[in-house]
């Protein structure tokens, strides 16, 4: 009986990670302007949510474990989102700076000089890590068209959208996976 129950559970995780992967996997490769700020997150909340209904339905997984499941996969596939979206801001700041002649010229200047001069060399290195984005440079600038932010604060409005989409996934699951009342003798 308890193998029984295990093989459930492992089922409903891996077809729940399948179908959770496929929707992370479409939604990453989106471009930004569809993904906005909140609602995006809601809505894949609420897919992973059904994701999980689905799942623990078919399985017979318990409710308690499908919400969990839906909170951690929710929580886990908009990091991943996220991500996603650091690595195409990063790619689109590099393309713009080796697009740029003039930065270019600029660069190649820079580096023949820091060849002669060894303490230029250190100032290009280090000039060259304040060019590198940040994950919260791309989270500030996300949040951008609500104004401009200081950190830390582009990071707990991302925290406050991956734990509200948690949220709306989690209620998804446990009203879907609510056990009906039972009917009494004078209800049927």
């Amino acid at each position: 009986m308890v193998e029984a129950q295990e093989l459930r559970t492992v089922s409903a995780l891996t077809a729940s990670i399948a179908g959770v992967a496929v929707l992370t996997a479409f939604a990453a490769w989106c471009p930004p302007s569809f993904r906005k700020l909140v609602l995006f997150s809601v809505a894949y909340g609420l897919c992973v949510g059904g994701i999980a209904v689905w799942s623990a339905s078919e399985f017979g997984l318990k409710r308690l474990s499908a919400v969990i499941m839906a909170v951690i996969l929710t929580a886990t596939g908009l990091g991943l989102i996220a991500a996603r979206g650091f690595q195409q801001y990063r790619a689109e700041q590099s393309a713009t700076a080796t697009a740029d002649p003039a930065q270019a010229m600029a660069r190649s200047i820079m580096e023949s000089a820091a060849a002669t001069y060894p303490e230029l060399a250190d100032d290009l290195t280090r000039k060259r890590g304040d060019i590198q984005r940040s994950f919260g440079d791309y989270l500030a600038l996300r949040v951008r068209p609500l104004g401009e932010w200081e950190q830390p604060w582009p990071m707990v409005f991302w925290g406050a959208e991956v734990v509200l989409a948690a949220a709306c996934g989690a209620c998804l699951v446990s009203r879907k996976l609510r056990s009906p009342p039972e009917l009494t003798d004078e209800q049927t």
